[in-house]
């Protein structure tokens, strides 16, 4: 591994924790037993995902008791201590979303977005700690626009660049909206879509203000320049002709991506969203190790990294051994 001798960073902690996706049919208490139990392990953040369609399974018309829950859960975290971010976009759109064309659409992204960013926000704001507007923004839209294998099925170079544009431009109204609020930038540079373009589109967006797609146009968006807070690797993917899960392999495709992203974003503090999903408790006990020695070894050369959100709630608190993280208590 390269050293990086940028900064001091011996004093910096990351905060470690786990992701959970919101469903009406959780026990809350439950929930807030296993974060309880994690946090003694050093777990201590949630990446809480939730579902536009669930929020809004009619065109502009939320479900108020859907939004009563979430902003239940959200409390009850909150009073347990637990530092929440709220993930707000999948890989799943709304199927009337979908039907006006959805992110390739400029005048649906513009109008309903907004709206659904904004809708959460006046529910849950006082109670998080921070947002995710996209959880893997490359391969919603190289999946969905470019190769056409998830919704809207779309294979077309334009449409693709329209979707991408958008998307962009939706990352850009969800942090004016919220403003004063930590944002972090989950980038899924680990997916087959993210090629040296198309990460250079995510990096020049950051780093320099513009939207800059190959082919098509550059241009200056206000309030794009430094948007991110911070830029949260979503490192769910394996390496390139990996079939399964090798974790050493893993880890170093894991520690190539966060030192391109470290010299690509410099100056924004680095995190990682994801780690890759396993069904097997032994293999996910092993991944959970080298993550964690991992993020040692990259503090060790002056990486050092702010939050590191692993694998599920559900799945880490089902483990009946841990490995210790050491977390930074808020």
């Amino acid at each position: 591994m390269d050293a990086f001798t940028v900064r001091d960073v011996t004093h910096l902690v990351p905060v470690f924790g786990t992701h959970l996706t919101f469903s009406p049919e959780q026990n809350v208490e439950i929930l807030l037993s296993e974060v309880l139990a994690l946090k003694e392990h050093g777990l201590t953040s949630l990446r809480w995902r939730l579902s536009w369609s669930d929020v809004f399974p009619q065109q502009g018309k939320p479900s108020g008791k859907h939004l009563e829950l979430l902003e239940g859960h959200a409390a009850a975290f909150a009073d347990a201590g637990v530092e929440t971010w709220v993930t707000l976009c999948g890989n799943t759109l709304p199927h009337w979303f979908l039907n006006e064309g959805a992110f390739s659409d400029n005048k649906a992204t513009e109008k309903w977005w907004p709206r659904y960013v904004d809708t959460v926000a006046e529910v849950v704001g006082n109670h998080v700690a921070g947002w995710i507007p996209f959880e893997a923004p490359i391969g919603l839209v190289h999946d969905g626009w470019r190769i056409g294998s998830i919704a809207p099925f779309v294979s077309d170079d334009g449409k693709f660049a329209d979707a991408f544009t958008n998307v962009l431009h939706s990352w850009n109204h969800a942090c004016r909206l919220l403003r004063g609020s930590p944002i972090a930038l989950s980038l899924d540079a680990t997916h087959p879509g993210a090629n040296s373009e198309v990460r250079t589109v995510w990096q020049s967006a950051i780093t320099r203000g513009r939207v800059s797609l190959p082919g098509h146009y550059e241009r200056e968006l206000d309030g794009l320049l430094r948007s991110a807070n911070e830029i949260a690797l979503s490192l769910t993917h394996l390496p390139a002709r990996s079939e399964r899960l090798e974790a050493p392999r893993w880890r170093d495709s894991a520690i190539e991506t966060l030192q391109w992203a470290y010299e690509a974003f410099s100056g924004t503090q680095l995190s990682v969203s994801g780690i890759p999903a396993t069904s097997a408790d032994g293999e996910l006990t092993e991944l959970l190790s080298f993550t964690s020695q991992m993020v040692d070894d990259l503090k060790s050369d002056g990486l050092a990294l702010q939050h590191v959100w692993m694998s599920s709630l559900e799945r880490t608190a089902g483990l009946t051994s841990l490995p210790a993280f050491s977390s930074l208590t808020k």
